[in-house]
């Protein structure tokens, strides 16, 4: 298990980039938060195994709407009583 902090950049707001990272995360069984970013980013969390976290990226940039440019990441420490994946506001 591990869990990431991710900041995404490119065309990521306003091409349903959060609902296509919330579903495709639930159907994983991943846990974490996705959110926009005033400064039109969009920032996550994932927690989960770290082949799953992989193939909720591949999953993701098969979108042709969304663009992910450039991601900054760190680890970060395991929330262990966290239950499932939202969109924060």
């Amino acid at each position: 298990m591990v869990r990431e902090h991710f900041i995404c950049h490119g065309r990521v707001q306003n091409c349903g980039f959060r609902s296509k990272a919330c579903q495709v995360a639930r159907g994983l069984l991943l846990t974490g938060y996705v959110k926009n970013n005033y400064d039109g980013t969009v920032e996550m969390e994932i927690q989960g195994d770290g082949g799953q976290i992989a193939r909720f990226w591949r999953l993701l940039t098969d979108d042709p709407y969304i663009r992910i440019e450039d991601t900054e990441s760190h680890s970060m420490p395991l929330k262990n009583d966290e239950l499932g994946f939202s969109v924060r506001y």
